[in-house]
């Protein structure tokens, strides 16, 4: 799986980390599970890693300018319509990719009844051994 980390801006370098995938729980078997994890915002780099951790596989970053892929989506809006086909990669995809993103369950903390079963590294955990056993990774 490929993840993008925070941009540095200040050099321009978009960070992405590569690790194994690990494919997401339906939202409905999640919450009747209880596999919420607790109130604290975690980054996909930090799923990353603890993923990473828990399957064996080391996590790390390539650190790849921004400029090239601007230029290509640049090029491919330009000269893929012409040929009647849709561009495979767009500014604003590449856009998507410098965002800095943490994940939290602020929704889920408003349903009524909701409290949190466990942290956010016992949650992933728990996940991957089921993936695991299912076959899956």
């Amino acid at each position: 799986m490929v993840q993008k980390s925070e941009p540095d801006r200040k050099n321009n370098v978009l960070a992405i980390r590569v690790t194994a995938i690990a494919p997401i729980h339906y939202k409905k078997q999640i919450l009747s599970r209880g596999k919420v994890s607790n109130d604290a915002p975690i980054s996909i780099i930090e799923i990353g890693n603890i993923i990473g951790k828990y399957i064996g596989k080391r996590t790390r970053t390539i650190r790849l300018p921004l400029w090239p892929f601007y230029l290509a989506a640049d090029i491919s809006t330009a000269v893929f319509p012409r040929l009647g086909l849709k561009p495979p990669i767009y500014r604003r995809r590449v856009d998507f990719y410098t965002k800095d993103r943490k994940f939290n369950n602020r929704k889920v903390r408003e349903l009524p009844g909701y409290t949190s079963k466990m942290d956010n590294e016992t949650g992933l955990a728990q996940t991957v051994r089921w993936y695991q056993k299912q076959g899956l990774i």
